[in-house]
């Protein structure tokens, strides 16, 4: 396996699981964003309260609120599967 690949799997399951915290948290999530006055300041608050780097708070602001249906954290649950595997059996 390529380390690029190992690299890119990695960060696509750091994110999945910052998307996936965020709509077990939603509540907290929306008062969070909902107290900000700027996107840094929301990135910021996001990533204190989820504990995931910026880039997983940028990814959680950036979600479209349909994602938080049961239905799409299914789908998600389903990817983070698929990405554990393929970690796991070092494949890209």
């Amino acid at each position: 396996m390529h380390s690029q690949s190992k690299e890119s799997l990695g960060r696509s399951l750091q994110l999945l699981q910052a998307l996936a915290q965020a709509i077990d948290r939603r509540a907290e999530v929306f008062a969070a964003i909902e107290k900000t006055d700027s996107h840094a300041a929301a990135v910021a608050s996001l990533g204190d309260l989820l504990q995931v780097d910026e880039s997983g708070a940028r990814a959680v602001l950036d979600m479209q609120v349909r994602r938080f249906t049961g239905e799409e954290r299914q789908k998600l649950d389903e990817h983070l599967t698929v990405l554990r595997a393929q970690l796991a059996a070092g494949e890209p």
